[in-house]
This record gives C-alpha cells, structure tokens and sequence, in this order.
C-alpha cells in the first residue's frame, strides 16, 4: 500500500481521480444526510403536534372539570401526567381568581430552545348551555433534546458514510492502479529506453499480457510504430562518417571552388589585356602597310610589332592551357555529382504536395545545389502529409534558398485551430513525427528540421541542409 502511495504522489491521474471521487462521494452522502435529517426533524415535530392535539382533546377537557370542582388533588395528578411528556419541562395552569399551579422547572441556558403552548380552560353547563372561562394551560416544550438527537444522527450518519466511501474510494483506486495505472507506468518506462534502443527493435512486453484488453491493443500499436522507425532507420543509414569529416569536405570543397575560380578570373583578365594590347598592335602595322611607308627606322619598328605580336600570341596560347587545366581540376572535383536547379525544385514542390490545397513556391532564380535526391522527395512527402492530417491549411507558402552554402526550404500557413490540453494525444503524435523527420534528415541529408511558431498563428516547418556546390 505504501509503494501505492508513494506512486499515486506524482501521479496527476491518480491524484485527480481520488479528489474526484472522494468530493462526489461526500457530496452525495451530505445530500443523503440532509434528507434523512429533514425528514426526522419532521418526523419530530409531527409527533409533538399530535400529542398537543392529543392534550387538547383528552387532558385539557377534564383539567377544566377539575379546576371546576375545585380538585387540587386531581390537577396536580393530571399536571403531572402532562410532565411525563417527553419533551416537556414545565406545566402552568393559570386559575382566575385562585391560584396558580405549575410543575416542572425550565433552565435558562434553555431559554432559546423553548417553546411555550397555551390552551383556554372552560367549563360548559350543560343545563344552562353557557361556557364559563376558568383560565389556561401552558406547556413548556424544549427543543433542544430534538436538535441534540439530530445533530447526533448527523454525525453518525456523516461519518459513517463519510467512512464508507473513503473505503470504496481507495478501493477502486486500488483496482485502477492494478488494471491500468501499473501497466502504463511500465510503458512509460520501457518508451523512455527509446533513444537509447532504438538502433534495435524496441518491443515492449507486460505480464498477462493478453489478458489486459485496451491496454494489449495498446501495447501492439506502439511495438507497430517502434518497429516500423527502427526498420526505417535501419534502410536509411548513411556510411559511416563523423561531422567531423562533412565539415571538412564542405570547408576544403569551398577553398577548392574559390580558388579555381578566382584563378580563372585572374587569368581570363591577363588574357583579355593582351587581347586588346595585341588587338592594337595589329592595327598599327596595317596603317604603315596601307600607307606605304617604308625605311629602315619603319622596318624596325614593324620587326619590332611583330616580334611583339609573336610573344603575345605565346602568352595567349599559355593562358589559354593554363585556363583550361584549372577549368579541368574543377570540373573533377565535382564529378558524379549531379546538380539541381529551381525547375527540378518546382517539379518536386508539385509532386510532392498534390493533395495540398494550394501550394504558393517563391524559389529563388539562382539556386543550384546537388544532394542525394530520393531522402530529399521523401521528406517532402511526409512533411506536406502531415500538414495535410494535422492543420489540413487552405493555403501554404513554400519558400526554398540558397544561404552560406545551404539549402533552407521553409513551409508557412496559419494556423486555423490552436491544440489545447484536450488535445493532448495530437501533440504527441507531433512531437513524435518531428523527432522521428528530424533524426532521418540528419542520417540522409546531413541536416537538421524543426517546427516552430511565428506569433500565435503562423506556423513554419524549416529543413536545412548543404548545398554541396
């Protein structure tokens, strides 16, 4: 029982049930204890009505006759008969023109729970048919040995169901933490192993298993769902390679692709400058050709152009070898990669959100990139399905551009209903879901995904991953 306890202390369920329970049960039981103690308050006050209509039809008529024939013996008997009442403190009968008789005291601490009833005493001749006033008869009744007895019952009664349902209470937690409590506990526990079990096929297992109804069928659907990541994550692993070694090939791949191309610029550039000097050269010598002009001082002058003309020609054909060397070094530095450009990211963006209802692409017109094409459509495809089952938005915006050597797509809409708490069982399969994209994009493409909220209404889904080019 204590291990119960000590397990129903962080639990939010159990805790919540038994409050439940406990404040429904009293409240049924106070309701209970209110009626059974109305209906005895009336049952006790039906019975003092009775005896008063009973004094006034049996003792009241011959109290008369005896204050009539002067009987002090037989008033006193009759008044003390009255005392034996129960409830009945004191009895007065008020004589006129003798004096008065009581029994019985009545104490001030009773004061407030006493009521007094008072009946007229007189006599009827019957020969002369007239009714003679003699006086009156006051009963002093006391309430207090009624509400005393009621407020006993009370408690009693309150207890004693309060009691009862304190039992049935825990009894019933008792039997909920042993069909459903335990075992989703145990569940709870074994799912927390996922991470580290899940290069291995994560099967949770309870005892009497089968016999658990809902909570079997349960179990099933997750050992499904663990099973079907695990055998994902097992076709989807990446040769073996450290982030390490990925930073590096990206940091050198970019050196190499600076360096060739800023040594072509600079080649190109030499190149273009002797093309002009050659260019004038050439048109000097058709001048002196054209017009004629020929001594010794014009010979060497012309020797001395064409000479000129000759070393440029071997500098272009130097420049052009060497143009083409780089040229060659960087294109086999990106051999078997295949490049990507907006067209191929617009055909993608269409076939993969067909079942969206409007997809609106802004791509930026430079973007060229090259990735392992098959992870990058089937990211896609889960992501837009699970905006399709989850938001199910009228529109979305799919923005794709190229920064710092990475590729970053990101999917926007508003958001139309904000999951609350009732909602609980959608945010996990959410939480799940992008877990589950985040870990594959990070094993296929070397990059990483996540969602996120703009303000309280719109909604962005963000993968990055390099460009490679």
């Amino acid at each position: 029982m204590a291990m119960i306890f000590s397990k129903y202390s962080n639990s939010p369920i159990a805790r919540k049930f038994l409050f439940i329970t406990i404040g429904v049960s009293t409240s049924i039981a106070l309701i209970i204890t209110i009626s059974q103690l109305l209906y005895d308050y009336y049952h006790d006050i039906k019975r003092i009505e009775n005896t008063l209509q009973q004094i006034k039809t049996t003792n009241v008529p011959s109290l008369a006759v005896s204050i009539w024939e002067v009987n002090d013996e037989q008033i006193s008997i009759q008044t003390q008969s009255l005392l034996n009442i129960p409830e009945v403190d004191r009895v007065e009968v008020i004589q006129l023109n003798r004096k008065n008789i009581s029994q019985g005291q009545t104490s001030a601490e009773d004061k407030n729970y006493i009521k007094i009833y008072t009946f007229k005493l007189t006599f009827k001749d019957t020969n002369k048919k007239e009714t003679t006033p003699l006086g009156e008869l006051k009963i002093h009744y006391n309430f207090k040995t009624v509400y005393s007895r009621l407020l006993k019952k009370l408690a009693l009664i309150f207890f004693s169901n309060f009691a009862k349902t304190l039992i049935v209470s825990f009894t019933i937690l008792f039997i909920f933490w042993k069909l459903v409590t335990k075992h989703i506990v145990s569940i709870s526990e074994q799912l927390g192993q996922y991470e580290k079990t899940l290069d291995k096929k994560l099967t949770i297992s309870l005892t009497h298993q089968e016999d658990l109804g809902e909570i079997n069928e349960l179990i099933m659907t997750i050992n499904k769902l663990c099973s079907y990541v695990s055998t994902l994550k097992e076709h989807s692993k990446p040769p073996e390679s450290t982030d390490a070694h990925v930073n590096e090939y990206q940091l050198l791949f970019g050196l190499e692709q600076n360096l060739a191309t800023g040594l072509i610029t600079a080649i190109n550039e030499e190149f273009i400058k002797a093309l002009k000097d050659l260019n004038e050269l050439t048109t000097i010598v058709d001048k002196i050709n054209k017009n004629g002009i020929k001594n010794e001082n014009t010979s060497n002058y012309i020797q001395q152009l064409i000479e000129s003309i000759e070393a440029y020609k071997h500098k272009y054909s130097q420049f052009s070898k060497l143009s083409k060397q780089i040229k060659l070094a960087y294109q086999h530095s990106t051999i078997d990669k295949q490049l990507y450009y907006k067209n191929d990211l617009i055909e993608l963006c269409n076939n993969t959100s067909l079942f969206i209802n409007k997809n609106d692409l802004i791509i930026d017109d430079q973007v060229v990139f090259s990735t392992n094409f098959a992870p990058l459509k089937i990211s896609l495809q889960i992501i837009f399905s699970l905006i399709k089952d989850i938001d199910d938005p009228k529109l979305i915006q799919t923005r794709i551009s190229k920064q710092s050597m990475n590729m970053n797509i990101m999917i926007s809409y508003l958001l139309l209903h904000q999951p609350d708490d009732s909602d609980q069982a959608l945010l996990n399969k959410l939480d799940f879901a992008i877990n589950t994209i985040d870990t594959y994009i990070k094993n296929q493409l070397q990059g990483y995904f996540y969602r996120d909220l703009t303000g309280e209404t719109t909604v962005n889904w963000v993968m990055v991953f390099p460009s490679q080019v």
